[in-house]
């Protein structure tokens, strides 16, 4: 998996140090839960933040797997109206229907959406305290108020005008792994 990592385009974005992370890995990797968190925790490092994050919401399924491999892993599940999703995913091309749902791309979508938030949430329900829902809307329309909520759940205050401040991304550098 290292050498995999290590030869591809993502590697040489992160801009680390090639014999240290490999130091890193070798000594401290167990499974690929140690790996992302070595890997994630090097860039943060490098980044001067002390926390990382990972967006993708095809996650939410992994969610035991995750903590299982990160026991100390906190979920953000941040949960935008089904119908706003049903549109980008659609418009995005990346729900493809199955062959008898032709000309129905927007109910897959939507049925997709559905599906992986009930996912997520029975996933969070055996989490407990360790798991957090946030929704979108209240994010965009009370930032400071859903902020300083989900400050107190990672245990870290988040300043709304810092972030707007520093723009997208990580508090450093932005987008790291976006051209």
């Amino acid at each position: 998996m290292l050498n995999a990592w290590m030869h591809s385009t993502l590697f040489t974005k992160t801009g680390l140090d090639a014999r240290e992370i490999e130091k890193e890995v070798m000594a401290g990797c167990a499974n690929a839960g140690d790996f992302l968190r070595i890997v994630m925790e090097a860039m943060a490092r490098q980044q001067g933040v002390e926390r990382w994050a990972d967006c993708t919401p095809d996650h939410l399924l992994a969610i035991p797997r995750i903590k299982e491999t990160i026991p100390n892993a906190l979920i953000v599940h941040i949960i935008r109206d089904g119908r706003d999703v049903a549109l980008s995913l659609e418009k995005q091309g990346w729900i493809r229907p199955l062959p008898w749902d032709q000309g129905k791309e927007l109910q897959a979508a939507a049925l997709y959406w559905e599906w992986i938030v009930n996912t997520g949430r029975a996933h969070g329900r055996a989490l407990g305290a360790d798991y957090k829902e946030v929704r979108y809307e209240d994010l965009v329309d009370d930032p400071n108020a859903t902020l300083a909520g989900l400050g107190e759940f990672i245990g870290q205050k988040l300043d709304y005008s810092e972030i707007e401040r520093v723009g997208i991304g990580s508090v450093s550098q932005p987008n790291l792994l976006r051209d």
